[in-house]
């Protein structure tokens, strides 16, 4: 069992960006976008806000355009996470309410 799924679209952005969570806050999941300008190795993580990590949502190279990652926190406690993305050169990271 895996805590999220990645969609994908074609259409190239100019630069790597993450949008907010949607919805947020949420219960039990959400789902966060973000886009690719390159072929690159992602890494999304998410983080507790003692800095611990939760959970692994990506972890594997996706084409350059447009993806989604769902998280599913069933079972995570109430409170604030912080996702982390990577692209192997940039991090961005958004903020995530669980409220249950």
């Amino acid at each position: 069992e895996t805590p999220s799924e990645v969609g994908e679209s074609k259409d190239i952005p100019a630069s790597f960006a993450v949008e907010r969570p949607f919805p947020n806050p949420f219960n039990p999941s959400t789902t966060v976008s973000f886009t690719l300008a390159r072929d690159a190795h992602v890494t999304a993580a998410v983080y507790s806000v003692t800095g611990q990590k939760a959970a692994v949502l990506v972890d594997s190279p996706l084409s350059a355009g447009r993806h989604s990652v769902v998280w599913n926190a069933a079972g995570m406690p109430s409170g604030v996470w912080f996702v982390r993305f990577s692209d192997g050169s940039v991090t961005k990271t958004v903020r995530a309410v669980l409220v249950k």
